[in-house]
């Protein structure tokens, strides 16, 4: 895949976002400007329904220990972090809204697996 000349080629990170910077930040190099798929995250409602798929999206810092986000596994680090913002109920229900409306425009998105969605084959 490339976009803007950002080439993704390295073996076994075949799910990795391509818009993830290329040094160990972790951070989005469009944020600004991300997807909706993106700006809804983690506000899914498939992550909503059962606090065991939250808890199963939650990651730890590197530097603590637990489960540590990958590019073959993802996951959010912000999920239950001693930081973190409350967020108000409006916001994650217009985020769950707007990804909703997103995967009935684009049913693929909403059919299970990453692995399933990223080699659909139309």
């Amino acid at each position: 895949i490339k976009v803007k000349n950002k080439q993704k080629q390295e073996e076994g990170l075949t799910d990795r976002c391509i818009f993830l910077n290329d040094d160990d930040s972790k951070t989005c190099s469009i944020y600004p400007v991300r997807p909706l798929q993106c700006s809804t995250y983690p506000w899914w409602g498939q992550l909503l329904v059962e606090r065991s798929d939250w808890e199963e999206e939650a990651r730890v810092p590197d530097e603590m220990e637990g489960r540590h986000w990958t590019p073959q596994e993802g996951g959010c680090e912000g999920i239950d972090h001693q930081d973190a913002d409350i967020v108000p109920g409006t916001t994650i229900l217009r985020n769950m809204r707007l990804y909703d409306a997103y995967c009935s425009r684009f049913p693929i998105m909403a059919s299970g697996k990453d692995e399933d969605r990223l080699f659909h084959k139309t």
